[in-house]
């Protein structure tokens, strides 16, 4: 399996590793460890310098359970990051920091 770069779009997309007659992304790579990918549509043919690729997803025998793994992991890392920032938040708030109208102390 190999990972590219979707253009335009910028996302990560995993392909089967070896080319195919019949795949439905034209794939190349634009230097060592970096593919870029596009979709083709219909009639769409690949430049001179791609190649036909399967997105693996379309041969995953559980291609539910990754995507659930990914959608997931992002769920908790955002999850992590907001309760960082409302407990630094929390911490930096001092009393006296903001006064109620009339309060003079």
């Amino acid at each position: 399996m190999l990972f590219a770069v979707t253009v335009p779009g910028g996302k990560l997309i995993p392909l089967n590793a070896a080319p195919v007659p019949d795949g439905n992304v034209a794939a190349y790579q634009s230097q060592p460890g970096r593919w870029l990918a596009r979709v083709l549509r219909k009639g769409q043919e690949p430049e001179g310098w791609e190649k036909r690729y399967t997105p693996h997803f379309a041969t995953c025998s559980d291609p539910a359970a990754h995507r659930k793994q990914q959608r997931d992991a992002v769920r908790n890392t955002q999850s992590e990051h907001n309760a960082r920032l409302r407990s630094r938040r929390a911490a930096d708030i001092q009393p006296g920091m903001f006064p109620l109208q009339g309060d003079t102390t």
